[in-house]
């Protein structure tokens, strides 16, 4: 029984997310992210997030788990205000995901009502 849930947590750390990201962001941090081919992998809380054509990456701690039905389709949702816009949450469909701090905001930012923006993952097994 425990080999199997070894096996089983092994497969799941080894999932690659993928997404196509039309704009710039934050992940977690100050660190602002180009557009571009994006692949997502957690250890945890820990996310790490890899430009695939730039090659830049970052890590970013998640400050809660959200947890999906297996009917829920992969996801990124951005907080988007008219100069930026920053991830706040992963969501995996059938699995664990997570939802990320914002950066802090200038006033006028912070005043002004962010819009949702969803980008399509997809799924695969690690590279």
């Amino acid at each position: 029984m425990a080999a199997g849930l070894a096996v089983a947590a092994t497969a799941a750390s080894a999932q690659v997310l993928t997404a196509e990201i039309p704009f710039s962001f934050t992940m977690g941090s100050e660190k602002l992210m180009q557009p571009g081919n994006y692949n997502f992998r957690s250890n945890a809380h820990i996310w790490s997030i890899r430009n695939n054509d730039s090659h830049k990456a970052a890590l970013a701690m998640s400050y809660a788990a959200t947890h999906t039905t297996q009917a829920a389709t992969p996801k990124l949702v951005f907080h988007c205000r008219t100069n930026s816009c920053a991830l706040y949450a992963i969501e995996i469909g059938g699995g664990d995901g997570a939802l990320f701090l914002e950066p802090r905001r200038s006033k006028a930012d912070a005043d002004e009502l962010a819009h949702v923006v969803i980008v399509p993952l997809t799924s695969s097994s690690a590279e």
